[in-house]
């Protein structure tokens, strides 16, 4: 079994508790990083179990790029700053902080490009139609992210919790 991010898991609920079943009766536990695997120890898995990862990234998709090349096939302007944000659209990945500080800078000639798919996605549209430099693209597929990574001037992921080595991360570098 393998483990994607911190759930925050209520030691009591349901889901923790099948949660907790299915990992014990598993052979191997690959858990991201040594934050979530203390989190499933803590849920009760047994820790000689789990072995912490890192994500990897396929370098043949992820590779560098001229940036004016990868703003011309996107369409952007050069004389413009842009910056990009991947991720799930969940209050603790900070995407409301990266709302409003966007909000603040729409005269500035920065645009905010925003992809990803979450509970947060209308408030994301709603933005995106009200100022000019928020751009939402909805969740795109893997295989386009490269292009905008290539094409940014910076990614932001401005979390209000302790991430891990994100494979988004790992992918924007």
């Amino acid at each position: 079994v393998s483990t994607h991010a911190v759930y925050e898991l209520n030691g009591e609920s349901l889901f923790a508790k099948v949660t907790r079943w299915t990992f014990n009766h598993a052979d191997k536990i690959l858990s991201l990083l040594e934050h979530s695997k203390n989190e499933l120890v803590k849920l009760g898995v047994s820790e000689n179990k789990i072995e912490p990862y890192t994500y990897w990234v396929d370098q043949k998709l992820f590779s560098v790029k001229e940036k004016n090349l990868a703003k011309k096939e996107l369409n952007w302007e050069e004389q413009k700053f842009y910056v990009l944000f991947v991720a799930r659209l969940l209050e603790k990945k900070g995407v409301l902080e990266l709302l409003e500080a966007a909000k603040i800078l729409e005269h500035n000639n920065i645009i905010f490009h925003i992809a990803g798919s979450g509970p947060l996605e209308e408030k994301v549209k709603e933005y995106s139609n009200k100022f000019n430099n928020i751009i939402f693209h909805g969740k795109l597929p893997n295989s386009q992210l490269p292009k905008y990574f290539q094409a940014a001037d910076a990614f932001i992921i401005p979390s209000t919790h302790e991430e891990g080595a994100g494979r988004v991360i790992m992918e924007a570098l």
